[in-house]
């Protein structure tokens, strides 16, 4: 994990001795004047130094590091700026480090979370806005890290319909892996072609990401993947695979992480998407996300408008195609969504299809095999979810457009 902190405690440790060359680096990287640090300074107590310390860096760190401001109200800047000797940088900080586990002592022992001390400073002096000691009061197994309280997280404190159409756009196209120096929840669209620089879910990832922030305070990036084409053999026969390039999402949250994995049962323990719902429709979660079939039909299309393709069924016009292009979870995510069609009422035929992908298969994936298995969505499901306004993905709002004029005329 990248730190934020832009006085890093190893800068701050090289000018020991030199209270000049310290101020002229609080000067530097935050624009903190001599004359705001004699004021700090001249302070009688050390409570008031420490608050008086964070308002001033709060300041200063909102103008020059936006977005990145809790990040730097650490226990050694505050020392460098309430402190005028610098003989001992490491015994300064220990005075700021002890006065803050004395006053937040209380707070501290009061929630099951091993929140820092400085995460209750930044509290009181503006720089939070997470709800994570809230949340651990209704969820109960979840984790934090400093960073989670750095960046302000905050975890759903009831689930909306909303919520559960993410948890189908996690669900479907996402896993956690331990990278970035924490538990990361990562999600891709894994077939876009190439078009103009960017793949045509381009657009939808930037909806997914904007609903991410809603869901979780966090600010995220779009990256773009790429595959290279090319030809590859399989059972003798030789296929060609187009040039890819597609979306990810990295959410880089030990508390949303193991939220999911722990009190939602999204993902089992290594971080793969669960069998959520059986066949008699009992949901298989952790934490009932599917109150009702509304929260049902919102997971759905999440699920079709992350990690689904539609195109129309031509020898059948009462149904449409919809299949998994993520070979990885095809089984899973197939017996889901049958499981699902069922408890809505949609008990027609829903056998699965096997089809050939000769131009879109880029690797050896699911075993080796260069099949993936369509499942028939029937058309009045469809139809259901684009009535009620609940599909966003604009690539397959376009498709239903061109290719099923029953569904979008309604």
């Amino acid at each position: 994990m990248v730190s934020e902190n832009i006085l890093p405690y190893s800068d701050l440790m090289a000018t020991a001795g030199s209270p000049d060359e310290r101020d002229i680096l609080l000067e530097t990287r935050y624009q903190i004047r001599r004359r705001e640090l004699s004021q700090v300074r001249s302070l009688p107590s050390l409570e008031e130094k420490i608050y008086s310390a964070a308002r001033l860096l709060l300041e200063k760190a909102r103008q020059v590091t936006p977005g990145a401001e809790s990040s730097q109200l650490t226990e050694p800047t505050l020392a460098a700026i309430a402190y005028s000797d610098w003989n001992n940088p490491t015994t300064k900080r220990s005075c700021i480090k002890n006065f803050l586990a004395k006053r937040y002592s209380g707070e501290k022992k009061a929630t099951r979370l091993k929140a820092p001390s400085t995460h209750f400073l930044r509290r009181d002096v503006g720089a939070y806005s997470g709800n994570l000691l809230q949340a651990a009061k209704i969820h109960e197994n979840f984790t934090a890290s400093d960073f989670d309280f750095q960046k302000s997280v905050i975890l759903p404190l009831e689930i909306i319909p909303q919520h559960a159409y993410l948890f189908g756009v996690m669900w479907c196209c996402g896993g956690i892996s331990n990278s970035h120096g924490s538990q990361t929840l990562y999600l891709q669209h894994n077939e876009s072609s190439v078009t103009d620089g960017r793949g045509p879910h381009y657009p939808y990832f930037d909806y997914v990401r904007d609903q991410m922030f809603d869901m979780f305070n966090l600010v995220l990036d779009i990256k773009p993947n790429h595959r290279d084409g090319g030809e590859f053999v399989i059972n003798d026969e030789t296929f060609k695979s187009t040039p890819r390039e597609y979306p990810r999402l990295d959410i880089i949250s030990k508390a949303v992480s193991s939220w999911l994995i722990d009190d939602i049962g999204l993902f089992d323990a290594k971080g793969r998407s669960r069998k959520l719902m059986d066949s008699d429709g009992e949901v298989l979660t952790k934490y009932d996300i599917f109150p009702n079939s509304y929260y049902v039909k919102h997971f759905i299309a999440g699920i079709i408008d992350a990690g689904c393709t539609i195109e129309p069924n031509c020898s059948n016009h009462h149904k449409v195609y919809v299949y998994p292009i993520l070979y990885t979870k095809q089984k899973s995510l197939l017996q889901t969504i049958d499981s699902m069609k069922h408890h809505l009422g949609y008990n027609g035929n829903h056998n699965h299809h096997n089809s050939n992908h000769n131009g879109n298969v880029g690797g050896n994936k699911a075993g080796g095999n260069n099949t993936d298995k369509r499942v028939y969505l029937p058309c009045n499901l469809l139809k259901e979810l684009y009535v009620s306004g609940i599909l966003h993905n604009p690539h397959h709002l376009e498709s239903i457009r061109k290719n099923c004029s029953d569904i979008h005329s309604v």
